[in-house]
């Protein structure tokens, strides 16, 4: 059976969170709006599968070929196609995805201040990145943040932060990679007709560092693979490309090719999973023949 867009629109408002009790899992913990489960497809005991309240999305961060709305998330479960999945889903009585229904007496993440980048940790940990503060205090903050430990105790962390469209943020820091609720992607600039596309902000600062800003582009950070089901990709003319080399890399941009133009640039960094890990090792390989050419000099 063929779904209609509006049809498949109404199966993912099904709750992921609603789903996974009905096959019987429960969360193992819960950040916020984020809910941490084990993932059912395999044996693990610290659980990568979060399941966002918000954005009503998942992604198995074991495996980051499995992400998406309830769909995949139900093709992931039950091993089953698409339009399978659809069936399992229209055929079931699970509630709708409410978020009014949820309340959190606490946020998991509690950001204490936000300012420019100063910590001399955050400024060592963007030039091993390779990339320049003044490029980062352009489009992130130095936030700080308070979680608690297993135990409840409060601590606290130094990272660059990222807002996204839904007011979110995603915190980077040589020891942290999290994100807080609500979940989204980010996008600068808009509305332009030819949008630049990048799956995380560590790669948008990237690009930016090495063409420069253009204000004749949109530019989006997905912020995670799975929050390309919420992008109207309709309503640009052409996208450029600069995702991961992974299944879910492959997947949103045949999901963007089935919507619009879109110009695939990922050969500019073919062998390396995503454009700063490329970045990197160009600037290492660059140091390195410097270095040589020096000692060959002094010698």
């Amino acid at each position: 059976m063929k779904y209609s867009q509006d049809q498949i629109d109404k199966i993912k408002q099904i709750s992921c969170v609603e789903f996974m009790e009905s096959r019987g899992h429960r969360p193992k913990s819960s950040q916020g709006r984020t809910h941490k489960y084990n993932a059912p497809w395999r044996k693990e005991s610290s659980p990568s599968l979060h399941v966002y309240k918000d954005s009503n999305t998942f992604t198995d961060w074991g495996d980051r070929t499995k992400a998406g709305s309830v769909i995949q998330l139900c093709m992931a479960f039950e091993e089953v196609s698409f339009g399978r999945a659809c069936e399992i889903l229209s055929g079931g009585k699970l509630p709708e995805h409410q978020i009014a229904e949820w309340t959190e007496q606490e946020p998991a993440i509690k950001i204490i201040s936000t300012g420019p980048i100063t910590s001399s940790w955050i400024c060592q940990y963007l030039a091993k990145r390779g990339i320049p503060v003044s490029v980062a205090d352009k489009f992130t903050q130095q936030v700080r943040i308070e979680l608690k430990g297993k135990d409840g105790t409060p601590y606290r962390k130094t990272c660059i932060g990222f807002l996204n469209n839904k007011g979110g943020y995603e915190f980077r820091s040589a020891k942290a990679k999290l994100s807080n609720s609500p979940k989204m992607y980010t996008s600068i600039n808009r509305p332009k007709p030819e949008v630049i596309v990048v799956e995380g902000f560590m790669n948008l600062l990237t690009l930016i560092t090495i063409y420069g800003y253009d204000p004749n582009y949109e530019y989006l950070s997905l912020n995670s693979a799975a929050m390309s089901a919420y992008v109207d990709w309709s309503s640009y003319d052409n996208v450029l490309y600069y995702g991961d080399w992974d299944a879910s890399g492959l997947r949103v941009l045949e999901e963007i090719g089935n919507k619009t133009s879109v110009v695939d640039k990922r050969d500019l960094y073919a062998g390396f999973n995503d454009l700063n890990k490329w970045w990197v090792e160009k600037r290492n390989q660059q140091n390195t023949l410097y270095t040589n050419e020096l000692k060959r000099i002094y010698e």
